[in-house]
């Protein structure tokens, strides 16, 4: 007797002979031959993985398989059994002139999910680019269209700046849905951006979209099978054949958290919740009702995940990254705040048309700084959203900004956690708030004003650092950029700029990436063209350049 059967996802592989030679050859050929074999006492039997190799070595050997086994080699098999283990992914042959500019981890996050025929997990640490591997997949398979991507409302500009780089697509063929859009879209698009809180309110359109692949970002949104977003998210993609999730924390706290994205990725495998969470979720009976706040099986888990899922931190990959990796946060602005700044911004332009010679550019700066205070406004929520979601992963994270009262709103908020230099704090104190950042695992946030803390202050405690207002000058945001970018930092460093999506701070950055290519042709002792942000910011408006809102849907 030969037989491989299957309990829930982990094949059970029983032999008995009358000749004890041939059942001790068997026996070695199968703790030799057969990968990640354990033996189970109580069953006694091995258990070992599913894999394409495992099945096929033990049918080579002879063995009877049950009918739910012969259902695993079946063409309809998951892609579990076939993808390639990640050492080596080099196999996969993938068209690379298509990702120039991709960092060579990227690289193999696309072969990755090309070895999985687009469905699987990507997992790597914040600020490594998952949606760039995302979207490396979508670049090398231009058929797979339309594309849907489920993310934050935080995010959703962010992924569609993100493909109008990557992908080279025009504006007008990424629709960004949103409770403002409606519903009746004109025309096909290759791709849709919409984030999870509205799904539901979305599915029916959707439906009719003919999506060939769904991207699930920061998947661990879905984390709660009994929330509605999950259950719009689940009704959405159970449908569509390619399925690519990222996130950076994927299991938040328990492994309950993960069924979702595993029943999606591989619903063979992962089939049912109750056997999941009993065997996997260190079940416990406390008199009315079964929790799963725990971990059990953990090895046997890792093992069934690890063929779905790439995880990279940043010391994995650092040899292949720049010491800085700055990135454009574009937010979503609050609707009434944002109509404010509309109004503003339509009076500064006549002003600039009827004044600005008259009135010099003294008053024009202290307009545009006006503008600049609406815009923050505008995005404050979003700012919000995205600070509390950033230090949900337990990392660290410097902020900076220019206005003291951009300074008591964010501190108001994070009070608890986090520390404070402006220019009215002392010089005998600034020590001692620098170390308290640096050594307090409680402190997660460093508030800082851009010039008092932009200087004179090592906050090598975190790798990432966020600018939530854009001063002058890119020396004023080097300065408090190298804060973290010191002696002593291990790590990339990744600056984000939190930009008020369809202001004026959009036309702030272009022109401080400008300056910044000119600087450098200056430092590189080439002959340029003076540059002034404010001279360039007063063009456009004469020009009567409006500051895009981008990705409407409609």
């Amino acid at each position: 007797m030969k037989v491989v059967d299957i309990d829930y996802n982990i094949l059970v592989i029983r032999f008995r002979l009358e000749s004890q030679k041939e059942f001790f050859e068997l026996l070695d050929k199968v703790k030799n031959g057969v990968e990640g074999r354990t033996w189970n006492s109580k069953a006694n039997a091995w258990n070992a993985l599913p894999t394409k190799k495992n099945l096929e070595y033990l049918k080579d050997l002879g063995f009877t398989f049950t009918n739910p086994v012969r259902e695993l080699m079946s063409e309809a098999a998951p892609k579990t059994f076939i993808v390639p283990a990640k050492s080596t992914l080099s196999a996969v042959q993938i068209d690379e002139s298509k990702l120039v500019g991709f960092f060579p981890y990227q690289v193999e996050g696309v072969r990755f999910l090309e070895g999985r025929d687009g469905v699987g997990v990507i997992g790597d640490e914040m600020g490594l680019g998952k949606t760039v591997q995302a979207l490396g997949y979508l670049k090398i398979h231009p058929e797979v269209r339309p594309a849907l991507v489920v993310c934050p409302a935080v995010a959703k500009y962010v992924w569609f700046d993100a493909a109008r780089q990557w992908l080279k697509v025009r504006k007008s063929e990424i629709a960004v849905l949103s409770t403002r859009t409606t519903s009746n879209l004109r025309g096909e698009r290759p791709l849709y951006i919409i984030n999870y809180d509205i799904l539901k309110d979305w599915e029916e359109v959707i439906s009719t979209l003919g999506i060939q692949i769904v991207i699930g970002d920061e998947v661990q949104y879905i984390s709660n099978t009994k929330a509605q977003r999950t259950k719009a998210f689940v009704r959405v993609a159970k449908h569509v054949k390619k399925k690519i999730f990222l996130s950076g924390t994927p299991i938040k706290s328990y492994p309950y958290e993960f069924f979702t994205v595993l029943n999606l990725t591989e619903p063979k495998v992962f089939s049912n919740q109750w056997a999941y969470l009993q065997r996997y979720c260190d079940p416990r009976h406390n008199g009315f009702g079964w929790t799963f706040k725990g971990a059990s099986n953990q090895d046997e888990l890792r093992r069934l995940i690890e063929p779905l899922m790439l995880r990279r931190e940043k010391a994995e990959v650092l040899p292949d990254l720049p010491p800085k990796l700055k990135q454009v946060v574009p937010l979503e602005c609050e609707a009434v705040e944002f109509a404010t700044y509309e109004n503003a911004d339509k009076e500064f332009r006549e002003w600039v048309k009827d004044n600005l010679s008259k009135k010099g550019s003294a008053e024009a700066k202290n307009q545009v700084e006006h503008l600049k205070q609406l815009a923050y406004l505008a995005k404050r929520n979003s700012i919000l959203r995205w600070m509390r979601e950033f230090l949900a992963t337990g990392q660290k994270l410097v902020v900076f900004a220019i206005h003291l009262h951009v300074l008591d709103d964010i501190e108001r908020e994070f009070k608890d956690i986090s520390v404070r230099i402006d220019g009215k704090t002392k010089p005998e104190d600034r020590k001692a708030i620098e170390q308290q950042f640096q050594k307090d695992p409680l402190v997660k946030l460093f508030i800082g004003q851009d010039v008092a803390a932009g200087v004179a202050i090592t906050l090598t405690a975190s790798s990432a650092v966020a600018f939530l207002e854009f001063p002058w000058t890119n020396a004023d945001i080097d300065q408090p950029a190298d804060r973290c970018h010191r002696i002593g930092q291990k790590d990339t460093v990744n600056v984000y700029f939190l930009t008020a999506n369809g202001t004026i701070e959009n036309k702030i950055i272009k022109h401080l990436d400008t300056n910044r290519a000119v600087v450098k042709k200056l430092l590189d002792g080439k002959e340029v063209q003076d540059t002034d942000l404010l001279a360039n910011l007063l063009e456009d408006y004469l020009k009567g350049e409006e500051a895009e809102v981008e990705g409407e849907g409609n």
